[in-house]
């Protein structure tokens, strides 16, 4: 049985913590969706979050596919839903400088693995902390498929804490009715909220 307790990642915690800190408003979190299209270089220091050393990343390459209006109306909704239930509140920004949770939708990228559909990036410069946040778009804006929204809110939930249960994603035992940060399709398909379980970890 999956209980709540089983998808908190202290890491991550942790890097947040350093994001928040980045201000004197330490319960706002700033976010950016980035519109742009074509091959942009994503530089910036990754953060090694099993012993917090900080080390020079290799540029990450990736071909910007920017936002649909059906895309920005769902990440917003994460947010907004989110936003009266912890004790964070979150704020759009229209460019990247100073935004804390950076989103790229994109056709690929140099930093994924095979099959990968989303990452979530630690950054840390001596200007701060933040996260970069891709998800791949597998059906060419045609619309915003249940499968692309899962992977946002997957990223979304890494972001603010959250790990893969049990730190088994592909464990059978589990699937997206139990909690987004699982890799297993429940039987009504793709979730796209966060369960019960992800909202009590949150909080």
């Amino acid at each position: 049985m999956l209980v709540y307790e089983n998808i908190i990642s202290e890491g991550l915690i942790n890097h947040n913590q350093l994001v928040l800190n980045n201000d004197e408003e330490s319960e706002i979190l700033t976010y950016y969706l980035h519109l742009n299209k074509g091959l942009e270089l994503l530089e910036g220091e990754y953060v090694n979050l099993e012993d917090n050393i900080i080390n020079k990343s290799e540029d990450i390459l990736i071909n910007s596919v920017g936002h649909s209006t059906e895309d920005i109306e769902y990440i917003r909704s994460v947010f907004s839903n989110l936003d009266p239930l912890i004790d964070l509140d979150f704020e759009e920004m229209d460019n990247y400088n100073g935004s804390t949770i950076d989103i790229y939708s994109i056709s690929d990228s140099s930093s994924f693995t095979f099959g990968a559909l989303g990452q979530t990036i630690t950054r840390k410069s001596n200007l701060g902390a933040w996260w970069e946040i891709l998800w791949k778009d597998t059906d060419g804006k045609k619309s915003t498929n249940s499968s692309d929204q899962n992977t946002i809110i997957h990223e979304i939930g890494h972001s603010l804490g959250l790990s893969h249960p049990n730190e088994d994603p592909t464990n059978s035992s589990w699937d997206t009715d139990d909690t987004v940060m699982s890799y297993n399709q429940s039987l009504d398909g793709w979730d796209i909220t966060f369960s019960t379980s992800d909202i009590l970890a949150l909080q």
